[in-house]
């Protein structure tokens, strides 16, 4: 009958629903994103695994979005001036998800409020940030630079997920209009370039 045949789809979809609610308890939080150090000597690499003991292979909690329309309402109240930009900064976001911005540019006049801006979002939205300071840079050191250099420096994303213990900081480029063009020891512009494949 057609109540047995509901009572039947009810059953399997009801279990369906229990089984994906389990697989999703069972996913461990987190990414690993540092699995082991590689290519370093010995000497180096001991002082560098002292330095990472907290993020070498251990699972780094990730920061999800909370109540959006609340951040929102929040920052479009603080930059009456922005709310279409605020909108733009936030449709990639999802209630719940992991927080994921894609790369974004932000134009305008100077003291226009671009920097605490990007403070403030990230602010409401309880993630962590790291300004780097775009002015100064002429070379690739936020790409990191080789070891073997007795200066050897690791990337500043990578800088950012130490300092916050969070998987998903955010990293603010500021003044990137004033950085060095010359590429003698490599530039800002193409030490970014690997940073913003969506891959």
């Amino acid at each position: 009958t057609a109540r047995t045949i509901a009572e039947g789809l009810h059953r399997t979809v009801g279990g369906h629903e229990r089984k994906r609610e389990e697989r999703e308890q069972a996913k461990p939080d987190g990414v690993v994103v540092m699995r082991s150090l590689g290519g370093i000597a010995v000497e180096k690499g001991k002082e560098i695994e002292r330095a990472y003991k907290k993020l070498l292979g251990q699972r780094i909690p990730v920061v999800r979005a909370g109540d959006l329309s609340a951040v929102r309402d929040r920052l479009a109240g603080e930059f009456p001036h922005a709310a279409e930009q605020i909108g733009v900064l936030l449709s990639d976001l999802v209630e719940g998800e992991e927080i994921r911005f894609r790369p974004t540019l932000l134009v305008g006049k100077p003291g226009g409020g671009k920097s605490r801006l990007a403070r403030r979002l990230c602010a409401e939205l309880n993630l962590p940030l790291l300004r780097y300071d775009a002015a100064g840079a002429g070379d690739n050191a936020f790409a990191g630079t080789p070891r073997r250099w007795h200066s050897g420096e690791h990337c500043t994303p990578l800088e950012a997920v130490h300092r916050s213990l969070k998987a998903n900081p955010a990293v603010l480029v500021d003044e990137i209009d004033k950085c060095a063009a010359s590429r003698h020891n490599g530039n800002l512009e193409l030490s970014l370039m690997p940073f913003l494949d969506g891959g």
